[in-house]
């Protein structure tokens, strides 16, 4: 796994990113400021060789060189298909086979939440409204999850779901961007 920190040095206004993999330092980019061979003399001295010791380099230079790891934020695709695998080792009891056909469904599944909730994270919302009510559905639907089947019945799902709100209420303790997603559609009986 590569990870990565954002190292800056104030006193010559330089600002690097280095790049670990595997615990190990891997490689160092210039983002801006300019490297002088003052600079380059003293590189081992303020980049650790082993992630595991930027804590210490951080202890050691305070204020005067800022170690910051660079946090990769989620896509949309991966928020969606980890939701789907919890959801899945979850009901059948096993990782779930996926390839290209079920990433394409997957994609398409995300592109018509999005166009039904309105924008990324209602739709996501809907996404784990739908998969967290999938034991509410009739025998035949409950039992094919996989995404392609999801995808091409997807509005017949949400019409189960709408039609099961009556008799199926949403538990407490569902978050209100959720709930509030979930009503306006239909999937579950207002407040």
């Amino acid at each position: 796994m590569t990870t990565h920190y954002t190292i800056y040095i104030a006193k010559h206004n330089l600002k690097l990113k280095v790049g670990y993999r595997s615990g190990k330092f891997w490689r160092v980019e210039r983002v801006s400021g300019q490297i002088t061979d003052t600079i380059l003399d003293s590189f081992g001295i303020v980049v650790p060789l082993l992630e595991k010791e930027v804590q210490q380099y951080q202890n050691r230079y305070g204020k005067n060189v800022t170690y910051t790891k660079i946090e990769k934020k989620k896509s949309m695709y991966t928020q969606f298909s980890d939701a789907w695998f919890v959801f899945y080792e979850g009901f059948a009891g096993i990782e779930p086979k996926f390839t290209g056909v079920e990433g394409k469904a997957l994609k398409q599944i995300i592109t018509y939440l999005k166009k039904v909730a309105g924008d990324d994270l209602a739709a996501l919302e809907l996404w784990k409204v739908i998969l967290s009510k999938w034991k509410h559905l009739s025998d035949f639907h409950k039992q094919n999850t996989d995404l392609k089947y999801i995808n091409s019945k997807l509005n017949i799902i949400l019409n189960e779901l709408k039609a099961n709100t009556g008799k199926n209420a949403t538990s407490g303790g569902t978050d209100d961007l959720r709930a509030k997603t979930a009503e306006r559609l239909g999937i579950v009986p207002p407040g």
